[in-house]
Protein backbone atom coordinates (compact mmCIF):
# COMPACT_ATOMS: atom_id res chain seq x y z
CA UNK A 1 0.00 0.00 0.00
CA UNK A 2 2.89 2.22 0.89
CA UNK A 3 4.61 1.87 -2.67
CA UNK A 4 1.32 2.40 -4.56
CA UNK A 5 0.63 5.96 -2.96
CA UNK A 6 4.36 7.10 -3.25
CA UNK A 7 4.23 5.82 -6.95
CA UNK A 8 0.69 8.19 -7.32
CA UNK A 9 1.76 10.92 -5.10
CA UNK A 10 5.41 11.18 -8.08
CA UNK A 11 2.67 10.78 -11.01
CA UNK A 12 0.59 13.58 -9.86
CA UNK A 13 3.88 15.69 -9.20
CA UNK A 14 5.40 15.03 -12.84
CA UNK A 15 2.04 16.33 -14.32
CA UNK A 16 1.77 19.22 -11.73
CA UNK A 17 5.05 20.63 -12.82
CA UNK A 18 4.44 20.19 -16.51
CA UNK A 19 2.27 23.01 -17.05
CA UNK A 20 2.57 26.09 -17.37
CA UNK A 21 1.08 28.94 -15.23
CA UNK A 22 -2.55 29.07 -16.07
CA UNK A 23 -3.26 25.46 -17.32
CA UNK A 24 -5.38 23.54 -16.21
CA UNK A 25 -4.84 19.77 -16.72
CA UNK A 26 -7.80 18.75 -17.50
CA UNK A 27 -8.77 14.86 -18.62
CA UNK A 28 -9.27 15.90 -22.49
CA UNK A 29 -6.10 17.23 -22.64
CA UNK A 30 -3.80 14.56 -20.99
CA UNK A 31 -5.92 11.72 -23.02
CA UNK A 32 -5.08 13.83 -26.57
CA UNK A 33 -1.33 14.64 -25.98
CA UNK A 34 -1.23 10.89 -24.93
CA UNK A 35 -2.28 9.87 -28.16
CA UNK A 36 -0.11 8.95 -30.95
CA UNK A 37 0.46 11.42 -33.37
CA UNK A 38 0.62 10.65 -37.54
CA UNK A 39 3.50 11.51 -39.62
CA UNK A 40 3.00 14.00 -42.45
CA UNK A 41 4.31 11.94 -44.99
CA UNK A 42 1.78 9.00 -44.36
CA UNK A 43 -1.68 9.79 -45.92
CA UNK A 44 -4.87 9.13 -43.89
CA UNK A 45 -6.16 6.02 -44.59
CA UNK A 46 -9.65 6.61 -46.19
CA UNK A 47 -12.76 4.03 -46.87
CA UNK A 48 -12.72 2.41 -50.21
CA UNK A 49 -15.80 1.29 -52.04
CA UNK A 50 -16.48 -2.86 -52.71
CA UNK A 51 -15.70 -3.87 -56.19
CA UNK A 52 -18.69 -3.88 -58.02
CA UNK A 53 -19.41 -7.41 -59.58
CA UNK A 54 -19.14 -7.67 -63.37
CA UNK A 55 -22.70 -8.70 -64.83
CA UNK A 56 -23.24 -11.82 -65.91
CA UNK A 57 -22.63 -11.98 -69.79
CA UNK A 58 -26.13 -12.12 -72.06
CA UNK A 59 -26.24 -15.48 -73.92
CA UNK A 60 -25.66 -15.20 -77.53
CA UNK A 61 -28.57 -16.21 -80.16
CA UNK A 62 -27.91 -18.95 -82.06
CA UNK A 63 -30.07 -19.33 -85.17
CA UNK A 64 -30.50 -23.15 -87.04
CA UNK A 65 -28.18 -23.46 -89.81
CA UNK A 66 -28.59 -26.44 -92.55
CA UNK A 67 -25.81 -26.37 -94.95
CA UNK A 68 -25.10 -28.55 -98.12
CA UNK A 69 -21.59 -29.58 -99.14
CA UNK A 70 -20.28 -30.51 -102.88
CA UNK A 71 -17.54 -33.45 -102.69
CA UNK A 72 -16.51 -32.89 -105.79
CA UNK A 73 -15.56 -28.51 -105.30
CA UNK A 74 -15.94 -28.50 -101.05
CA UNK A 75 -17.78 -25.57 -101.24
CA UNK A 76 -20.56 -25.69 -98.77
CA UNK A 77 -24.05 -23.51 -99.79
CA UNK A 78 -26.68 -22.18 -97.18
CA UNK A 79 -30.10 -24.02 -97.55
CA UNK A 80 -31.76 -22.57 -94.28
CA UNK A 81 -30.89 -20.20 -91.45
CA UNK A 82 -33.95 -19.43 -88.95
CA UNK A 83 -34.17 -19.19 -85.44
CA UNK A 84 -36.20 -22.14 -85.03
CA UNK A 85 -34.44 -25.58 -84.13
CA UNK A 86 -34.09 -27.64 -86.92
CA UNK A 87 -35.09 -31.26 -86.26
CA UNK A 88 -33.84 -33.08 -88.99
CA UNK A 89 -32.41 -32.95 -92.29
CA UNK A 90 -31.90 -35.69 -94.49
CA UNK A 91 -31.68 -36.31 -98.41
CA UNK A 92 -35.10 -36.97 -100.35
CA UNK A 93 -33.39 -39.26 -102.78
CA UNK A 94 -36.39 -39.42 -105.32
CA UNK A 95 -36.31 -35.77 -106.10
CA UNK A 96 -32.35 -34.95 -105.56
CA UNK A 97 -33.19 -32.45 -102.53
CA UNK A 98 -32.57 -31.92 -99.05
CA UNK A 99 -35.81 -32.55 -97.06
CA UNK A 100 -35.70 -29.99 -93.60
CA UNK A 101 -37.94 -30.04 -90.78
CA UNK A 102 -37.88 -27.73 -88.36
CA UNK A 103 -39.87 -26.68 -84.92
CA UNK A 104 -42.01 -23.73 -84.30
CA UNK A 105 -45.52 -23.31 -83.51
CA UNK A 106 -45.83 -26.79 -85.09
CA UNK A 107 -43.49 -29.55 -87.04
CA UNK A 108 -43.14 -27.97 -90.19
CA UNK A 109 -41.22 -29.40 -93.55
CA UNK A 110 -39.59 -28.50 -97.21
CA UNK A 111 -37.50 -29.97 -99.80
CA UNK A 112 -34.90 -27.37 -100.90
CA UNK A 113 -32.46 -27.82 -103.84
CA UNK A 114 -28.96 -28.34 -102.86
CA UNK A 115 -27.69 -25.62 -104.72
CA UNK A 116 -30.18 -22.82 -102.15
CA UNK A 117 -32.23 -21.78 -105.24
CA UNK A 118 -35.55 -23.34 -104.48
CA UNK A 119 -37.40 -24.74 -101.70
CA UNK A 120 -41.21 -26.30 -101.46
CA UNK A 121 -43.51 -28.61 -100.01
CA UNK A 122 -42.33 -31.35 -99.33
CA UNK A 123 -44.65 -34.59 -99.78
CA UNK A 124 -45.83 -36.81 -97.44
CA UNK A 125 -44.40 -40.45 -97.77
CA UNK A 126 -47.09 -42.61 -95.55
CA UNK A 127 -46.92 -46.43 -96.96
CA UNK A 128 -50.66 -46.53 -95.16
CA UNK A 129 -53.13 -44.76 -94.92
CA UNK A 130 -56.44 -46.09 -92.78
CA UNK A 131 -59.52 -45.16 -94.65
CA UNK A 132 -62.76 -45.99 -92.26
CA UNK A 133 -62.31 -49.39 -91.77
CA UNK A 134 -59.90 -50.46 -94.78
CA UNK A 135 -56.16 -49.39 -94.84
CA UNK A 136 -54.56 -47.66 -98.12
CA UNK A 137 -51.13 -49.22 -98.63
CA UNK A 138 -48.32 -48.07 -101.70
CA UNK A 139 -52.12 -47.03 -103.45
CA UNK A 140 -53.59 -50.85 -102.61
CA UNK A 141 -56.54 -50.77 -101.32
CA UNK A 142 -57.07 -53.78 -98.03
CA UNK A 143 -60.13 -54.37 -96.89
CA UNK A 144 -61.69 -54.41 -92.91
CA UNK A 145 -57.67 -54.20 -91.81
CA UNK A 146 -55.76 -51.24 -89.50
CA UNK A 147 -52.20 -49.89 -91.07
CA UNK A 148 -49.55 -52.70 -89.65
CA UNK A 149 -45.58 -52.90 -90.80
CA UNK A 150 -45.08 -52.70 -94.88
CA UNK A 151 -42.33 -54.95 -96.33
CA UNK A 152 -39.56 -52.97 -97.84
CA UNK A 153 -40.67 -54.46 -101.47
CA UNK A 154 -44.57 -53.43 -100.72
CA UNK A 155 -45.35 -57.32 -101.58
CA UNK A 156 -46.86 -58.14 -96.87
CA UNK A 157 -48.07 -56.38 -94.34
CA UNK A 158 -48.11 -57.28 -91.15
CA UNK A 159 -51.18 -57.56 -88.44
CA UNK A 160 -50.92 -57.75 -84.79
CA UNK A 161 -54.13 -58.44 -83.26
CA UNK A 162 -54.73 -58.60 -80.02
CA UNK A 163 -56.76 -61.91 -79.03
CA UNK A 164 -56.94 -62.37 -74.65
CA UNK A 165 -55.08 -61.94 -71.83
CA UNK A 166 -52.57 -63.64 -69.68
CA UNK A 167 -52.57 -62.91 -65.88
CA UNK A 168 -49.53 -64.08 -63.32
CA UNK A 169 -49.53 -65.43 -60.71
CA UNK A 170 -49.37 -61.71 -58.82
CA UNK A 171 -52.15 -61.00 -60.29
CA UNK A 172 -50.70 -58.85 -63.40
CA UNK A 173 -52.67 -59.09 -66.45
CA UNK A 174 -50.86 -58.50 -70.20
CA UNK A 175 -52.06 -58.95 -73.65
CA UNK A 176 -51.52 -62.02 -75.68
CA UNK A 177 -51.48 -60.77 -79.35
CA UNK A 178 -51.28 -62.84 -82.59
CA UNK A 179 -49.44 -61.89 -85.88
CA UNK A 180 -51.36 -62.17 -89.23
CA UNK A 181 -49.45 -61.78 -92.41
CA UNK A 182 -51.64 -60.07 -95.23
CA UNK A 183 -50.72 -60.11 -98.92
CA UNK A 184 -51.09 -56.61 -100.07
CA UNK A 185 -52.17 -57.31 -103.81
CA UNK A 186 -54.65 -59.94 -102.73
CA UNK A 187 -56.05 -59.40 -99.14
CA UNK A 188 -54.98 -63.10 -98.66
CA UNK A 189 -54.39 -63.29 -94.56
CA UNK A 190 -53.03 -66.15 -92.82
CA UNK A 191 -51.97 -66.61 -89.26
CA UNK A 192 -47.60 -66.16 -88.94
CA UNK A 193 -47.24 -67.00 -84.88
CA UNK A 194 -50.42 -67.08 -82.21
CA UNK A 195 -49.89 -66.43 -78.68
CA UNK A 196 -47.03 -63.88 -78.34
CA UNK A 197 -46.77 -62.72 -74.61
CA UNK A 198 -46.64 -58.54 -74.14
CA UNK A 199 -44.78 -57.03 -71.25
CA UNK A 200 -47.81 -54.93 -70.26
CA UNK A 201 -45.57 -51.76 -70.61
CA UNK A 202 -41.83 -51.77 -71.01
CA UNK A 203 -39.33 -50.47 -72.59
CA UNK A 204 -35.97 -51.41 -74.92
CA UNK A 205 -37.64 -54.03 -76.83
CA UNK A 206 -36.32 -53.76 -80.71
CA UNK A 207 -39.25 -54.29 -83.21
CA UNK A 208 -39.54 -55.75 -86.72
CA UNK A 209 -36.30 -55.99 -88.97
CA UNK A 210 -36.95 -57.16 -92.60
CA UNK A 211 -34.42 -58.78 -94.81
CA UNK A 212 -32.83 -57.14 -97.90
CA UNK A 213 -35.58 -58.81 -100.40
CA UNK A 214 -38.25 -58.70 -98.06
CA UNK A 215 -38.79 -62.99 -97.79
CA UNK A 216 -38.19 -62.80 -93.93
CA UNK A 217 -38.39 -60.66 -91.00
CA UNK A 218 -37.60 -61.33 -87.51
CA UNK A 219 -39.33 -60.27 -84.28
CA UNK A 220 -39.65 -60.25 -80.21
CA UNK A 221 -42.33 -61.40 -77.88
CA UNK A 222 -41.88 -58.61 -75.40
CA UNK A 223 -43.04 -60.60 -72.58
CA UNK A 224 -43.51 -64.26 -71.49
CA UNK A 225 -40.02 -66.07 -72.62
CA UNK A 226 -38.59 -63.12 -74.84
CA UNK A 227 -38.77 -65.22 -77.83
CA UNK A 228 -36.94 -64.01 -80.40
CA UNK A 229 -38.60 -65.59 -83.80
CA UNK A 230 -37.81 -65.46 -87.76
CA UNK A 231 -40.88 -65.81 -90.26
CA UNK A 232 -40.06 -66.85 -93.68
CA UNK A 233 -43.15 -65.14 -95.44
CA UNK A 234 -42.81 -67.44 -98.84
CA UNK A 235 -44.36 -70.35 -96.82
CA UNK A 236 -46.04 -67.95 -94.04
CA UNK A 237 -44.24 -69.91 -91.21
CA UNK A 238 -42.23 -68.96 -88.30
CA UNK A 239 -38.71 -70.05 -86.11
CA UNK A 240 -37.60 -69.49 -82.48
CA UNK A 241 -34.23 -68.68 -83.76
CA UNK A 242 -32.95 -67.48 -79.62
CA UNK A 243 -34.26 -65.71 -76.84
CA UNK A 244 -34.28 -62.35 -76.06
CA UNK A 245 -35.89 -58.74 -76.95
CA UNK A 246 -33.69 -56.10 -75.73
CA UNK A 247 -32.43 -53.65 -78.24
CA UNK A 248 -28.90 -54.52 -77.56
CA UNK A 249 -30.28 -57.88 -79.03
CA UNK A 250 -31.40 -56.99 -81.83
CA UNK A 251 -30.66 -59.40 -84.79
CA UNK A 252 -28.69 -57.71 -87.68
CA UNK A 253 -29.87 -58.21 -90.99
CA UNK A 254 -27.01 -57.86 -94.30
CA UNK A 255 -28.36 -54.71 -96.08
CA UNK A 256 -27.03 -56.53 -99.26
CA UNK A 257 -27.80 -60.35 -98.64
CA UNK A 258 -30.43 -62.64 -96.75
CA UNK A 259 -28.37 -63.50 -93.98
CA UNK A 260 -29.07 -62.04 -90.11
CA UNK A 261 -26.26 -62.14 -87.38
CA UNK A 262 -27.78 -63.11 -84.37
CA UNK A 263 -26.27 -63.30 -80.46
CA UNK A 264 -25.28 -66.58 -79.26
CA UNK A 265 -25.85 -67.74 -75.91
CA UNK A 266 -22.34 -67.72 -74.98
CA UNK A 267 -21.95 -64.27 -76.04
CA UNK A 268 -20.83 -65.17 -79.11
CA UNK A 269 -22.44 -64.01 -82.73
CA UNK A 270 -23.52 -66.08 -85.29
CA UNK A 271 -24.51 -65.72 -88.48
CA UNK A 272 -27.63 -67.22 -90.04
CA UNK A 273 -28.67 -68.44 -93.52
CA UNK A 274 -32.82 -68.64 -93.05
CA UNK A 275 -32.51 -70.29 -96.71
CA UNK A 276 -30.03 -73.08 -95.84
CA UNK A 277 -30.43 -73.06 -92.12
CA UNK A 278 -26.86 -72.93 -91.28
CA UNK A 279 -25.42 -70.92 -87.96
CA UNK A 280 -21.82 -70.00 -88.50
CA UNK A 281 -20.05 -68.86 -85.41
CA UNK A 282 -18.08 -65.94 -85.82
CA UNK A 283 -15.06 -65.09 -83.91
CA UNK A 284 -16.41 -62.41 -82.13
CA UNK A 285 -18.37 -61.13 -79.26
CA UNK A 286 -22.23 -59.43 -79.51
CA UNK A 287 -22.89 -57.01 -80.57
CA UNK A 288 -21.76 -56.99 -83.84
CA UNK A 289 -23.53 -55.12 -87.18
CA UNK A 290 -22.82 -54.76 -90.67
CA UNK A 291 -20.74 -51.95 -93.02
CA UNK A 292 -23.21 -49.77 -95.00
CA UNK A 293 -23.13 -51.95 -98.16
CA UNK A 294 -23.05 -55.68 -96.19
CA UNK A 295 -19.78 -56.32 -97.20
CA UNK A 296 -18.10 -56.58 -93.99
CA UNK A 297 -19.15 -57.02 -90.24
CA UNK A 298 -17.44 -55.06 -87.03
CA UNK A 299 -17.64 -56.22 -83.54
CA UNK A 300 -17.24 -52.91 -81.27
CA UNK A 301 -14.81 -52.88 -78.56
CA UNK A 302 -16.32 -53.85 -74.62
CA UNK A 303 -14.11 -51.27 -72.75
CA UNK A 304 -10.88 -49.79 -72.37
CA UNK A 305 -7.55 -51.22 -74.30
CA UNK A 306 -10.01 -53.45 -76.72
CA UNK A 307 -10.20 -53.12 -80.20
CA UNK A 308 -12.71 -53.39 -83.19
CA UNK A 309 -12.50 -55.89 -85.16
CA UNK A 310 -13.59 -56.18 -88.76
CA UNK A 311 -14.41 -59.25 -90.51
CA UNK A 312 -15.87 -61.30 -93.51
CA UNK A 313 -18.86 -63.12 -93.35
CA UNK A 314 -16.70 -66.44 -93.54
CA UNK A 315 -15.57 -64.97 -90.49
CA UNK A 316 -11.92 -64.15 -91.16
CA UNK A 317 -10.67 -61.84 -89.03
CA UNK A 318 -9.59 -59.13 -91.65
CA UNK A 319 -8.50 -56.08 -88.89
CA UNK A 320 -8.34 -55.34 -85.36
CA UNK A 321 -8.73 -51.00 -85.31
CA UNK A 322 -7.73 -49.36 -81.77
CA UNK A 323 -10.62 -46.83 -80.96
CA UNK A 324 -14.68 -46.98 -80.48
CA UNK A 325 -16.96 -45.87 -82.58
CA UNK A 326 -19.06 -42.74 -81.55
CA UNK A 327 -22.19 -43.41 -79.77
CA UNK A 328 -24.17 -40.34 -81.62
CA UNK A 329 -23.37 -42.60 -84.61
CA UNK A 330 -24.44 -45.75 -83.08
CA UNK A 331 -27.75 -43.63 -81.76
CA UNK A 332 -28.68 -42.53 -85.42
CA UNK A 333 -27.95 -46.24 -87.16
CA UNK A 334 -24.83 -45.11 -88.57
CA UNK A 335 -21.98 -47.16 -89.50
CA UNK A 336 -18.41 -46.23 -88.72
CA UNK A 337 -17.43 -49.08 -91.22
CA UNK A 338 -17.71 -48.57 -94.70
CA UNK A 339 -16.13 -51.39 -97.17
CA UNK A 340 -14.20 -50.83 -100.44
CA UNK A 341 -14.42 -53.95 -101.80
CA UNK A 342 -15.17 -57.56 -100.23
CA UNK A 343 -11.49 -57.26 -98.41
CA UNK A 344 -10.94 -54.01 -98.11
CA UNK A 345 -12.28 -50.79 -95.92
CA UNK A 346 -12.65 -47.40 -94.17
CA UNK A 347 -13.25 -46.62 -90.90
CA UNK A 348 -13.56 -43.53 -88.47
CA UNK A 349 -13.15 -44.66 -84.73
CA UNK A 350 -12.89 -41.69 -82.14
CA UNK A 351 -9.62 -42.44 -80.41
CA UNK A 352 -7.17 -44.70 -80.82
CA UNK A 353 -3.23 -44.78 -80.22
CA UNK A 354 -1.97 -41.83 -78.87
CA UNK A 355 -4.59 -40.19 -80.88
CA UNK A 356 -6.95 -37.64 -78.88
CA UNK A 357 -9.55 -36.91 -81.78
CA UNK A 358 -10.46 -39.56 -84.75
CA UNK A 359 -8.57 -41.88 -86.06
CA UNK A 360 -9.18 -42.66 -89.89
CA UNK A 361 -8.45 -46.11 -90.95
CA UNK A 362 -8.05 -47.25 -95.04
CA UNK A 363 -7.10 -50.73 -96.15
CA UNK A 364 -3.72 -50.29 -97.86
CA UNK A 365 -2.58 -46.66 -96.40
CA UNK A 366 -0.84 -48.02 -93.09
CA UNK A 367 -2.35 -50.06 -90.19
CA UNK A 368 -1.53 -46.50 -87.69
CA UNK A 369 -4.42 -45.24 -89.70
CA UNK A 370 -4.38 -40.68 -89.38
CA UNK A 371 -5.45 -38.96 -86.47
CA UNK A 372 -7.70 -35.92 -86.43
CA UNK A 373 -7.69 -33.79 -83.51
CA UNK A 374 -10.36 -32.60 -81.70
CA UNK A 375 -12.35 -34.74 -84.31
CA UNK A 376 -15.47 -36.52 -82.95
CA UNK A 377 -18.59 -38.32 -84.12
CA UNK A 378 -16.91 -38.71 -87.90
CA UNK A 379 -18.67 -40.16 -90.73
CA UNK A 380 -17.77 -42.18 -93.72
CA UNK A 381 -19.28 -41.67 -97.08
CA UNK A 382 -21.14 -43.99 -98.56
CA UNK A 383 -18.38 -44.69 -101.61
CA UNK A 384 -15.77 -44.72 -99.04
CA UNK A 385 -13.58 -41.44 -100.22
CA UNK A 386 -14.36 -38.75 -97.65
CA UNK A 387 -14.66 -38.62 -93.94
CA UNK A 388 -16.69 -36.07 -92.70
CA UNK A 389 -15.38 -34.96 -88.96
CA UNK A 390 -17.02 -32.02 -86.79
CA UNK A 391 -13.61 -30.53 -84.65
CA UNK A 392 -14.19 -28.85 -81.62
CA UNK A 393 -12.79 -25.63 -81.25
CA UNK A 394 -14.57 -23.96 -78.17
CA UNK A 395 -15.94 -25.10 -75.12
CA UNK A 396 -18.45 -23.35 -72.43
CA UNK A 397 -20.36 -21.01 -74.27
CA UNK A 398 -23.27 -19.31 -73.00
CA UNK A 399 -25.67 -19.36 -75.73
CA UNK A 400 -29.38 -19.71 -76.68
CA UNK A 401 -30.93 -21.59 -79.22
CA UNK A 402 -34.11 -22.81 -80.99
CA UNK A 403 -36.25 -19.19 -80.37
CA UNK A 404 -35.47 -19.17 -77.01
CA UNK A 405 -36.68 -22.60 -76.38
CA UNK A 406 -33.24 -23.71 -74.66
CA UNK A 407 -31.96 -20.72 -72.90
CA UNK A 408 -28.30 -20.22 -71.00
CA UNK A 409 -27.26 -23.60 -71.99
CA UNK A 410 -23.12 -23.73 -72.56
CA UNK A 411 -22.13 -25.21 -76.33
CA UNK A 412 -19.49 -25.70 -78.11
CA UNK A 413 -18.24 -24.55 -81.20
CA UNK A 414 -17.40 -26.66 -83.84
CA UNK A 415 -15.58 -26.58 -87.67
CA UNK A 416 -16.40 -29.60 -89.60
CA UNK A 417 -14.01 -31.00 -91.59
CA UNK A 418 -13.65 -33.32 -95.17
CA UNK A 419 -11.06 -35.78 -95.25
CA UNK A 420 -9.94 -36.92 -98.25
CA UNK A 421 -8.93 -40.63 -97.69
CA UNK A 422 -6.93 -40.90 -100.79
CA UNK A 423 -4.59 -38.57 -99.45
CA UNK A 424 -5.07 -37.65 -95.69
CA UNK A 425 -5.88 -33.73 -96.82
CA UNK A 426 -8.44 -32.27 -94.63
CA UNK A 427 -10.62 -29.05 -95.99
CA UNK A 428 -13.05 -27.00 -93.68
CA UNK A 429 -15.91 -26.92 -95.27
CA UNK A 430 -18.32 -25.26 -93.04
CA UNK A 431 -16.30 -23.31 -89.98
CA UNK A 432 -17.72 -21.71 -86.78
CA UNK A 433 -20.97 -23.72 -85.54
CA UNK A 434 -22.09 -23.33 -82.13
CA UNK A 435 -24.03 -26.37 -81.26
CA UNK A 436 -24.95 -28.49 -77.81
CA UNK A 437 -23.52 -31.64 -79.16
CA UNK A 438 -21.49 -32.17 -82.49
CA UNK A 439 -23.36 -31.12 -86.07
CA UNK A 440 -25.67 -33.68 -87.69
CA UNK A 441 -23.43 -34.87 -90.70
CA UNK A 442 -25.85 -36.87 -93.66
CA UNK A 443 -24.70 -38.12 -97.06
CA UNK A 444 -26.71 -38.44 -99.65
CA UNK A 445 -26.69 -42.55 -100.85
CA UNK A 446 -23.82 -41.24 -104.37
CA UNK A 447 -21.79 -39.65 -101.38
CA UNK A 448 -21.41 -36.51 -103.59
CA UNK A 449 -23.47 -34.16 -101.10
CA UNK A 450 -23.45 -33.68 -97.51
CA UNK A 451 -25.58 -31.95 -95.34
CA UNK A 452 -24.80 -30.07 -92.05
CA UNK A 453 -27.26 -29.47 -89.34
CA UNK A 454 -26.62 -26.86 -86.54
CA UNK A 455 -27.58 -26.84 -83.56
CA UNK A 456 -27.85 -30.87 -82.80
CA UNK A 457 -28.65 -32.36 -80.21
CA UNK A 458 -29.58 -36.26 -79.65
CA UNK A 459 -30.71 -39.04 -77.10
CA UNK A 460 -33.94 -39.39 -75.75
Amino acid sequence: MRRFTLLLTVMVAGLLFGCSDGDDPDLATSVATSAPTESPTTPRPTATEPPTPAPNPAPIEVESTVWAVDTATHEATLLLQAPDFVVSSSFDEASGRAHIRWRGDEITGELFSLDGRERGPAPIHARCVEQGADALVDGVVVTDTECGAVSPDGRWMLDLRRVGEHTSDSGYTVPIEDYWLIEVATGERSLLQAGLQHCGGCDGRFGLAWSASSRFVTFAEFGGGGRMFLADLESGTSVVLTHGNNLDEAPQWSPRDDVVAIPAEAGDAVLFDPQSGVRTPLPARWPVAWDAGGELLYSPPWGPGESMAVLTPAGEVLAELSGTPSWINLWNDRTPLVATSPRSFVAALEGGADCSGVTVYASGLGSAGSCIAGGTAAVVSPDGRFVAVPIEREHGILASYGAGEYGGVSLTRYDVALVEVATGNATTVVADLISNEPPDLTWSEDGSHLLVRSPATYGI
